[in-house]
């Protein structure tokens, strides 16, 4: 007997919703929320940074493949819950307000001495909120443990008049999707 497939195209989704774009949300329309309480430090507005933010990516979470070998043959098997990805693009502007601001986070994590700090003083929330073309928002995912693990490095040329854009990769130990529709 034939197995059914349970998948569901895009023309089955579109007829859901009258043939209609307005239900598929834009890659454009997004905001990225900072934290301005990193630990117990205080690093006050973080919306003239936010407006930096030219990219986001992130992924929700992946397991880890573990593969048990017996003989000649493997089998997968699921191993850790990770989320697998999360970095963002900054437009750098000048006076870099972004160095700043990322240098208070790096001294949050290692001492003057050189020593690192308790993850509870360095780690914080990033709130990712999605916005339909009527401008309501419909969901926001919440990355919780968040800390950069690379900073940014400068790439700088005089082949072209690019604005300069630099990447920041950052752990994250959670993920939560809340739907605000």
């Amino acid at each position: 007997m034939p197995q059914q497939s349970n998948t569901m195209g895009i023309s089955t989704l579109k007829a859901g919703l009258g043939n209609s774009n307005q239900g598929f949300q834009r890659n454009y329309l997004w905001e990225v929320k900072l934290p301005t309480m990193i630990g117990t430090t205080n690093v006050g507005d973080t919306s003239s940074i936010e407006k930096l933010i030219n990219h986001v990516q992130f992924g929700n979470y992946a397991f880890a493949v573990n593969k048990l070998v017996v003989g000649p043959y493997s089998s997968g098997q699921i191993g850790l819950l990770a989320v697998p990805m999360f970095f963002m693009k900054f437009l750098v502007p000048s006076p870099n307000i972004l160095e700043d601001y990322l240098s208070v986070w790096k001294n949050l994590m290692v001492s003057k001495d050189g020593l690192f700090s308790v993850k509870s003083q360095y780690q914080a929330s990033i709130y990712c909120h999605f916005i339909s073309t009527n401008g309501q928002l419909t969901g926001q995912y919440k990355m919780t443990g968040c800390f950069p693990t690379q900073f940014p490095y400068y790439v700088s040329s005089y082949s072209n008049g690019k604005v300069t854009e630099v990447q920041v990769t950052f752990n994250c130990d959670k993920v939560e999707y809340t739907d605000l529709s």
